[in-house]
Order: structure tokens, then C-alpha cells, then sequence
């Protein structure tokens, strides 16, 4: 738990879902909230999380419908101010678009970083899609 607190006292951010600005809203060990905008178009973005390097991740993969094929996730440093990259990531099981009901599990809505990987959880099923970063 104390990793976790450390991590919590690092960042504590809000990213708006579907269709809302590209400003976080951030809030500091003061309790001072500072805004960033990105310049990411926000399609969806569902979590917020660091890493133990200090990389801020922004999974912008939230797929309610199941139809899209750009799901993401934006790579940044120094709270922030530089985007390095963006992880393009699909589900290989997903050949539809959208896929039937019964095999609609291609939403994610949550994410963690740890040991050199992200971890993402789909509100669907149990299963589990790891990528290596």
C-alpha cells in the first residue's frame, strides 16, 4: 500500500470520457488544481496512470460500441508538457465492427502499469490484454 500512496501523492488527474475536451484537470499535493491541454483529440479516454519511471499514460480506449479500430495510448513526460509516443493497439479476436453482442468484450475501461508493461481490463470479460511498452 505504500507504493500506491507514494503513486497517489505523484499525480492525481482527471481526463473527461468520450467526447469532451483534451484538458486534464490536475490536482497537486497542495490541493492546487492546474489544467494541461493536449492537443490529443479525445475519442474516448478512460484512465490516467503512471509508471515507476515517471511515464504518464492516457489509454484512449474506451469502445462502448465495440466499432472502433483506433484505440491508443498517449505516452508523455514531464506532467505532461511532451507527448513521446502513441501505443496503436487492436484485438486480434476482433474481426467485426461491431462484433454480434455475444462476442462484443472489446471495451476496455481501465488500465495499471507495472513492471515494464500495461496492464488493460475490459468491463465485459475476464480477460486480460498486456502490452509491453
Amino acid at each position: 500500500l505504500e507504493g500506491e500512496i507514494k503513486e497517489l501523492e505523484k499525480l492525481l488527474a482527471h481526463a473527461s470520457a468520450a467526447g469532451n475536451s483534451d484538458t486534464l484537470v490536475m490536482l497537486s499535493k497542495q490541493y492546487k488544481a492546474q489544467q494541461a491541454k493536449l492537443h490529443e483529440l479525445n475519442v474516448d479516454w478512460e484512465e490516467i496512470v503512471v509508471d515507476d519511471v515517471g511515464n504518464k499514460y492516457i489509454g484512449d480506449f474506451g469502445n462502448n460500441n465495440n466499432s472502433r479500430k483506433d484505440l491508443k495510448i498517449h505516452v508523455f513526460k514531464n506532467e505532461f508538457e511532451t507527448l513521446t509516443r502513441t501505443l496503436h493497439f487492436s484485438f486480434a479476436e476482433q474481426s467485426e465492427f461491431p462484433p454480434v453482442k455475444k462476442k462484443a468484450n472489446f471495451d476496455c475501461e481501465a488500465m495499471f502499469a507495472a513492471n515494464d508493461s500495461l496492464y488493460l481490463f475490459s468491463k465485459e470479460t475476464k480477460d486480460l490484454l498486456l502490452l509491453k511498452t
